[in-house]
């Protein structure tokens, strides 16, 4: 047996009970199991299924080639902040973006301190602690962009440069962006709505250029209409 710490990114329904389930474990990155009887009436663990919930999973190791099998589950955060609609929004817009750029991620112990105080932060009521993170996540992910003192940030090249590139950034989203990746304390960083939603909106279009196959999510719309 293989007791491990994991994030739930996602999951889906197989067959008529089971489930296959996607997390970021802190050993050994991302990883899909198999779960039995996750939709059977008498299983107690689906309420702990939450976006980003932080659970202690015990696993069969298995041959080669075929997925590990999940048998027990155990909460290790709280679920406080997916009781709350702006949080719970938050933190599904962010497994899924997680769901997409984390799959070639075999380790996690790198992230783990970046999304321990990702989650204390949103379950504080910061909701730019998103922003931080996706910022933060193209220096972890290795495609953040050349900083300079150069005002406009050029999304497709990942430099700054003096003259605009793209609509999406302007002059304040091209600081935001280089404060972000640049701050010692970057989550005490709190931004204005506007300023959040034009960020998000930079990010995605940033990510699009930078992490092979990523394609905005469709839980974005429900965000951006929360947070209007």
């Amino acid at each position: 047996m293989i007791a491990e710490e994991g994030f739930l990114l996602s999951y889906v329904k197989f067959g008529e009970s089971d489930a296959v389930a996607h997390f970021f474990t802190r050993e050994r990155g991302y990883k899909s199991y198999f779960v039995r009887g996750l939709y059977s009436k008498q299983n107690k663990k689906k309420p702990f299924m939450l976006p980003l919930a932080h659970l202690e999973l015990s696993t069969s190791e298995k041959p080669r080639g075929s997925m590990e099998v999940v048998h027990s589950l155990h909460l290790l955060g709280s679920t406080d902040a997916h009781q709350d609609v702006k949080s719970g929004t938050v933190l599904f817009f962010v497994a899924d973006i997680l769901n997409q750029i984390l799959r070639n991620e075999t380790s996690g112990a790198a992230l783990w301190p970046l999304l321990l105080e990702f989650l204390t932060e949103i379950a504080r009521g910061n909701y730019s602690a998103h922003l931080v993170l996706l910022v933060q996540l193209c220096e972890a992910l290795g495609v953040e962009p050349l900083l300079s003192d150069a005002p406009f940030l050029n999304p497709e090249k990942g430099i700054f440069q003096a003259e605009p590139a793209h609509a999406a950034f302007g002059r304040n989203t091209s600081d935001h962006f280089r404060i972000l990746l640049d701050h010692p304390e970057p989550f005490s960083i709190h931004l204005r709505q506007q300023e959040r939603k034009e960020l998000l909106t930079a990010l995605m279009i940033y990510y699009e250029h930078h992490v092979p196959e990523f394609k905005t999510p469709a839980s974005l719309v429900v965000l951006k209409e929360l947070f209007s």
